[in-house]
């Protein structure tokens, strides 16, 4: 008897452990889609009011505290027709700055220009996307948050998946995992075109 109830309390242990880990993650995804949204509904608007209806660059000074610091790149490393990702430029969209649901600062992927016509970026080989969003996660395993000074190790230091490279195409999970927890957010050509009207 008391070997069952050993057995028991062991079992209700365990459940109770995976539905506060299933509870925690449900609470990341909410914070990481609010802000999602409000990062998107700020870019589109800067595009629309403020800068000609093109979409500004991310920020790629990464050796720059992103809580206290986050503004578009001027340096000429982010050009028109060109993907560049860094993170959010808070700053430069006049909002305090923006995190995801494991408080990790949300990135930015964009091709910089004044027609959407020929949107270039996909998610999972799909759509025809002005802009990404990516709401990193939590740390993984082998990877060091350290800021540096390079924002392409930066940036493989945050994002995984192949979203970490620079080709276009970025990957969605239908479930976060150990090697994966990128959720991500893409702002439609046809978003901005309607903002633009």
């Amino acid at each position: 008897m008391v070997i069952l109830m050993i057995i028991l309390m062991a079992g209700a242990s365990m459940a109770i452990e995976a539905l506060l880990i299933k509870s925690k993650r449900q609470r990341e995804d909410q914070k990481a889609g609010y802000a999602l949204m409000e990062a998107k509904r700020a870019l589109i608007a800067f595009a629309r009011i403020v800068n000609g209806d093109i979409l500004p660059c991310p920020d790629l000074t990464p050796a720059i505290d992103y809580v206290n610091s986050a503004t578009r790149d001027t340096s000429g490393a982010c050009v028109d027709g060109s993907l560049s990702v860094g993170f959010l430029p808070w700053q430069t969209l006049e909002l305090p700055p923006i995190f995801d649901g494991s408080n990790a600062p949300i990135w930015y992927a964009v091709v910089p220009s004044a027609t959407y016509a020929a949107c270039s970026l996909t998610i999972n080989g799909q759509g025809s996307f002005a802009a990404i969003l990516i709401a990193p996660g939590g740390q993984l395993a082998g990877q060091d948050r350290t800021l540096t000074t390079n924002i392409a190790t930066v940036r493989a230091q945050f994002l995984e998946g192949g979203n970490q490279t620079t080709t276009g195409n970025f990957i969605a999970v239908g479930a976060v995992s150990e090697t994966v927890n990128d959720r991500l957010l893409g702002i439609t050509c046809a978003e901005m075109q309607n903002a633009s009207n």
